[in-house]
């Protein structure tokens, strides 16, 4: 694990150990987030970008999320005639690459 990352999840542990419902009600609940991701619902408002942009910064979950879907759709929109195997190679590829692993980095 990155440092990033180690610190991010420190950030998100004592976050919410430790924050008022409106505090957590502030930065988004991660189904929140990723519902705002899968729709593709960019946040229209400075203080809800605001909001996702925190809740990103303490969540490694919601950011791996974002990354990998960031990069899904990029691929997707460079190629839109890909065949179903090589969306399932590349759906691989992008969950090693950005997937959560239980090995140490």
């Amino acid at each position: 694990m990155k440092l990033g990352q180690k610190l991010r999840k420190i950030a998100h542990d004592l976050f919410f150990q430790n924050a008022s419902d409106k505090q957590i009600e502030f930065t988004l609940t991660c189904r929140d987030v990723t519902s705002a991701i899968d729709l593709r619902h960019s946040p229209k408002s400075i203080s809800d970008k605001f909001r996702f942009w925190v809740h990103l910064n303490i969540c490694q979950a919601c950011r791996n999320y974002h990354n990998v879907s960031t990069a899904f759709s990029k691929a997707l929109r460079r190629n839109p005639s890909q065949d179903p195997e090589r969306l399932d190679l590349m759906t691989k590829a992008l969950l090693e690459k950005y997937g959560k692993s239980d090995k140490k980095k």
